[in-house]
């Protein structure tokens, strides 16, 4: 198997190709990506760069693995392997989706792209219909969080800034802290545009909220105390994201499989449907919908079959299930493709 990643250094964008085998991995380099590129130019480029360590996609590599960034999803389409999107970059996604972008106008949206591709048509580029646009989406900082936490953040951000920030009102707290807890603990503050950071803040925040409470009112900043609701608010927020950010943590074992994963999935779905929040049943569709659309189901249903028939009979049956599997027979016609692959890339490398 290979993987592909998309990288941006010194403002100039590279494509990263490593190899890998059962007991090492490879990294075969960067390949320059100039302006727009079509997904055929891009699987030539691949394949040219392989060809220099003597591999062949059709002969050598079983599977591709990605973050499933646009560039990387397009040209994958034309390659005749198959493809497993990363589920790590998938529940950042489903987050990002809930909790950072506003509601963008698909017309201004389409304006955009046609403005951008005419701007390319100019500089000579050929007007090509699989042609990926180099103009991803980025966040703002406070302006794409969600208009429902915004003003909550804000606040808690502020308290912490006040308190971090004066040394005769820090003191407060740790006194306070000290006395309530059994040690001295400081609040955090987040990156704005990085949703795990902004869990970290607030899940410190809720932790000490009562020695902050208690600080407040010693500095006479009572304007800043959050109201119950409030309060109630973050809670379920901080609920929601703990379980995705152990979910994240999970995924990023190095022996985590694709039945593993699966488990995550499970646990993180079943959890924030159990939560029954406003936010938590917003994470709960978007992730997973995000899960569906990058699973392998074919695969994910022939490691469960292999490992446990019955449970895999169970959960096939499952009239509310939480997850997709295939029929037998779906598994069967899927699975002929990779098996046939697996065969063809032993055999040329045991030398036929």
């Amino acid at each position: 198997m290979h993987s592909l990643d998309e990288s941006t250094m010194k403002n100039r964008r590279y494509m990263d190709i490593d190899i890998h085998g059962c007991s090492r991995v490879d990294g075969l380099g960067l390949i320059r990506i100039h302006g727009c590129m079509p997904a055929e130019e891009g699987v030539e480029m691949i394949e040219a760069h392989l060809q220099k360590f003597g591999l062949a996609i059709e002969k050598d590599i079983l599977g591709i693995a990605s973050d499933g960034a646009a560039l990387i999803k397009n040209v994958e389409k034309n390659l005749a392997v198959t493809h497993q999107a990363c589920h790590n970059h998938g529940l950042h996604v489903a987050v990002t989706l809930v909790l950072y972008w506003k509601k963008i106008q698909m017309d201004e949206l389409d304006e955009d792209k046609e403005d951008v591709t005419e701007k390319e048509d100019e500089e000579g580029h050929e007007d090509e219909g699989n042609r990926i646009l180099a103009c991803p989406l980025t966040l703002q900082e406070d302006e794409d969080l969600s208009d429902e936490y915004l003003p909550i953040i804000k606040k808690v951000r502020i308290i912490e800034e006040t308190l971090r920030k004066s040394p005769v009102k820090n003191d407060a707290p740790q006194r306070i802290c000290q006395a309530n807890l059994g040690k001295k603990l400081a609040l955090i503050s987040d990156c704005k545009t990085h949703w795990k950071s902004m869990f970290n803040m607030i899940h410190r925040f809720l932790h000490m909220r009562k020695v902050v409470s208690k600080a407040l009112l010693e500095a006479d900043l009572e304007e800043l105390l959050l109201s119950e609701e409030e309060t109630e608010k973050l809670s379920d927020l901080s609920e929601a994201l703990e379980l995705l950010d152990c979910g994240s943590n999970a995924l990023a074992w190095r022996d985590c499989t694709l039945r593993k994963a699966d488990q995550v999935f499970e646990y993180v779905l079943m959890s924030l449907k159990a939560q029954a929040s406003s936010i938590s049943m917003q994470l709960h569709d978007t992730t997973k919908e995000g899960i569906e659309e990058r699973r392998l189901r074919i695969m994910a249903g022939l490691m469960l079959f292999l490992k446990d028939p019955e449970e895999y009979s169970a959960k096939v049956q499952d009239p509310e299930p939480v997850l997709l599997y295939p029929s037998k027979m779906e598994i069967c016609q899927g699975s002929q493709g990779a098996l046939h692959q697996a065969v063809t890339s032993t055999s040329h490398g045991r030398g036929g």
